[in-house]
């Protein structure tokens, strides 16, 4: 049934059942006040390329398994009533091999591996001069041997559970940790610290 293309009917024509259950089906979108109405009045019929309208939602193209919401340019995409496959969520790696570090903007979603026989000192820097978002987070990972301490920069508070609340460590050689900006220059370091 599907593909038939178009036809352009014009007064005197003899409409055959042919034409009806291919042309004519094909060139109507059909409204339906729900997807489960939709889907009990099409269940034997569906065709590959079938266009619907459920009444208050939006309208769907039918791809021959299954029925697809038709996007606009003036439409929102969002998650609701979505399902995800095999979502994938990967972060860029900022590899730091000196003693010291201090984080910048495009630090935030990353991971930050610290590599370096000698101790390292991450500093977390004030918002007056790198702007974090309110909810940013880094990641540190600690490669080398030498122990990861986090730093306050001028008016930055850290919060923590390690020994030193304010500048935690990573306990060991490959530890890892993540530093949460809270806003006010307000960080909260949580992971393997000490």
């Amino acid at each position: 049934m599907a593909g038939a293309g178009y036809k352009l009917f014009i007064n005197g024509n003899t409409l055959s059942a042919s034409d009806l259950n291919t042309y004519v089906q094909q060139q109507t979108v059909m409204v339906f006040a729900s997807t489960s109405a939709r889907d009990t009045a099409l269940s034997s019929v569906l065709a590959e390329g079938m266009q619907c309208y459920i009444t208050g939602t939006g309208g769907f193209s039918y791809n021959g398994s299954a029925w697809v919401a038709n996007v606009t340019s003036s439409s929102t995409i969002t998650l609701t009533n979505k399902t995800l496959t095999d979502p994938v969520i990967t972060e860029s790696v900022n590899a730091q091999t000196g003693t010291t570090y201090t984080t910048v903007l495009s630090d935030a979603k990353q991971m930050i591996t610290l590599n370096n026989a000698s101790s390292i000192t991450v500093t977390l820097p004030p918002n007056s001069s790198v702007a974090y978002a309110v909810g940013s987070k880094i990641d540190f990972i600690q490669k080398g041997a030498g122990q990861v301490v986090f730093a306050q920069g001028s008016g930055v508070t850290i919060r923590s559970v390690g020994a030193s609340a304010t500048a935690p460590k990573l306990r060991q050689q490959y530890s890892a940790a993540t530093a949460w900006y809270e806003g006010s220059d307000i960080w909260y370091i949580v992971g393997d610290i000490s």
